[in-house]
């Protein structure tokens, strides 16, 4: 993509301009119940700013372990994390388009060394998983929900059965390639334990499955920098729909918060109301 070539030249020599030929994307939503809808243009690939501003406004995987969180007392439902997801997609509402434009890139510029290594290890982690199981990869951009326009997620490749014919994803792949290569053996012992509802993945993980309308997603870690024993891991994760059931539900009373509070309600008078519904 032209516009993150030349950001990424504008962030190592410091002469970056926020509003220089800026494409800002967006999200496609649809009514289809078949699928999630996906842009299939080069906008809306993980950590560009076109994905950075589709995202904004919707409960993402990476919102959800935020998201789900109580309160420290008996009775407070909605922890400071949770409205704090709610701040944040009622920011991308009262911001300007340049100024969303800004914190886009803001975010890039702040993510810039770890973002760039991901995107350059990404695509070795995808053949080796797809050369590992005999899947069919196909790289994803930004998907909406196919009912609910407010949610979408972010992940890796769609997983096909080779030479299976069917139209229709197995599975979902989730890669991280950790700049810490101590992050990426903690991922290694994940193979060992699980990822289960605890897990900091999880929440994001079971997001993307209810998305993308699939059973299973396939966690991966890669590190080019370990020997073959150890570069890559593989961990597959269930649907666990007694933990989607609880997430959407928890999605839904946030949207009606968001609205409430757009709709000049405070957040506290908002979380009160729909909670005694």
């Amino acid at each position: 993509m032209i516009w993150d070539r030349e950001l990424e030249r504008r962030m190592e020599d410091g002469t970056m301009n926020p509003f220089a030929d800026l494409d800002q994307g967006q999200a496609i939503t649809g009514e289809s119940k078949q699928a999630a809808k996906v842009d299939e243009t080069e906008q809306m690939k993980q950590r560009t700013v076109g994905w950075y501003l589709a995202r904004w406004d919707k409960f993402t995987g990476s919102r959800i372990p935020d998201l789900m969180k109580q309160g420290r007392g008996k009775n407070e439902l909605w922890g400071e994390n949770a409205k704090n997801i709610i701040l944040e997609l009622a920011a991308f509402h009262t911001m300007t388009k340049e100024g969303r434009e800004m914190y886009a890139i803001e975010q890039m510029y702040k993510e810039f060394r770890q973002t760039k290594w991901g995107n350059t290890y990404e695509p070795e982690a995808r053949d080796l998983y797809a050369k590992k199981t005999g899947f069919d990869v196909r790289e994803t951009g930004f998907m909406t929900h196919p009912n609910y326009d407010y949610i979408g997620g972010s992940f890796d490749g769609e997983v096909y059965s080779s030479g299976s014919g069917n139209p229709y994803a197995d599975g979902i792949i989730e890669i991280k390639c950790p700049y810490d290569p101590l992050k990426h053996l903690k991922n290694m012992n994940l193979s060992r334990t699980g990822i289960d509802a605890k897990h900091e993945y999880y929440g994001q993980i079971q997001n993307n499955i209810e998305v993308a309308g699939v059973d299973w997603c396939d966690f991966v870690s890669y590190d080019p920098r370990q020997d073959d024993a150890h570069k890559i891991v593989i961990i597959r994760v269930d649907r666990d729909q007694i933990y989607i059931d609880a997430m959407m539900e928890r999605i839904h009373k946030a949207e009606h918060i968001l609205n409430m509070y757009l709709a000049g309600k405070s957040l506290e008078e908002s979380i009160t109301e729909i909670e005694v519904l």
